[in-house]
């Protein structure tokens, strides 16, 4: 990295997202401050790349470009956009939501007065229409955030979060190669291994939440997935001792969140009820451990949630 680096990597993976992309592309065309946009397409059949492309050549006095891979989900394309980053802070975007740009300068201010912090987090709104500038709300101060509050409290999207670079190379801290849970892992991993991490409540960027988002199937197609997910968490909660309470307690709301997705997803059967809950192995921790409500862990799913049910009772016993 070098003086003439620029500031900010925005990394944006993009798998068939042609009719999206115009959204993406217009924002970033009002950007003004120092920035490398990288986008990876992700293996996509539709004419992504090629309306990439052709934003690229029309738009060739911004610091971009376009990398391309096989579909292998958004965790590896966000890896490759991680490789080729010549920011000092990376910022993650997808293609479907809206943001502030103009906020970046704001950011870069915050984090060069906060003296370069490893994670600077940002707030965010979910939207189901197009924005207005009210939507964005007036800038506000950066204050310090332990790790340990930031795993309990925090979000785990990656896209509200501006990563230093360096701290993500040197840590060799990367996305899981697969497609769902990946942002919880690395944002969860980056928590522990940070020294410093600071939290504004200026809200930088709108996640356009459509109805498609937990589609038929969807969970039941990536359960595997978080299967992965719950086992990584439990090895970083031995990996970082000083945070292994907090991440305890993430596997429990983690798992409870997907158990309460699996019961409204109808590829599922519902089974008796089952109070599903890892207080009995924390009995001798903290309070921060309660037992979870049966109004909403009750009568979840057939054979995939017996089977989360069991790993947590494995990981009760280890």
């Amino acid at each position: 990295m070098t003086d003439k680096s620029p500031f900010f990597s925005i990394i944006i993976p993009v798998y068939n997202k042609e009719t999206s992309l115009s959204n993406c592309l217009s924002q970033l065309e009002k950007m003004t401050f120092s920035c490398e946009i990288i986008f990876i397409d992700d293996g996509s059949t539709d004419n992504s790349s090629k309306l990439i492309q052709e934003w690229l050549n029309a738009h060739d006095s911004l610091h971009s470009l376009l990398l391309t891979q096989k579909n292998a989900g958004p965790g590896s394309a966000r890896n490759k956009g991680i490789n080729a980053a010549n920011g000092k802070y990376i910022w993650f975007l997808d293609v479907d939501d809206f943001f502030n740009i103009s906020a970046l300068k704001h950011l870069h201010d915050l984090l060069e007065e906060k003296n370069n912090p490893d994670i600077l987090n940002f707030c965010y709104k979910h939207i189901k229409r197009i924005p207005n500038p009210h939507d964005f709300d007036t800038l506000q101060d950066a204050v310090p955030l332990k790790a340990k509050e930031a795993i309990l409290f925090e979000p785990i999207n990656v896209w509200s979060h501006i990563f230093k670079t360096s701290f993500i190379k040197s840590n060799n801290i990367l996305f899981p190669d697969y497609y769902y849970s990946e942002d919880l892992v690395f944002t969860v991993l980056c928590y522990c291994a940070a020294d410093y991490i600071y939290k504004t409540d200026t809200i930088v960027y709108l996640y356009y939440q459509n109805n498609t988002s937990l589609s038929k199937g969807y969970l039941n197609k990536h359960f595997d997935d978080f299967i992965k997910t719950i086992n990584l968490l439990f090895e970083y909660s031995k990996q970082y001792p000083k945070a292994e309470e907090e991440l305890l307690y993430k596997i429990e709301t983690e798992s409870n969140w997907f158990l309460s997705q699996c019961k409204k997803d109808n590829t599922f059967l519902s089974i008796e009820k089952q109070i599903f809950s890892l207080h009995e192995k924390f009995n001798t921790r903290k309070t921060i451990y309660h037992r979870l409500d049966e109004s909403i862990s009750s009568r979840y799913t057939s054979s995939r949630a017996w089977k989360l049910v069991n790993l947590l009772q494995k990981l009760k016993h280890k």
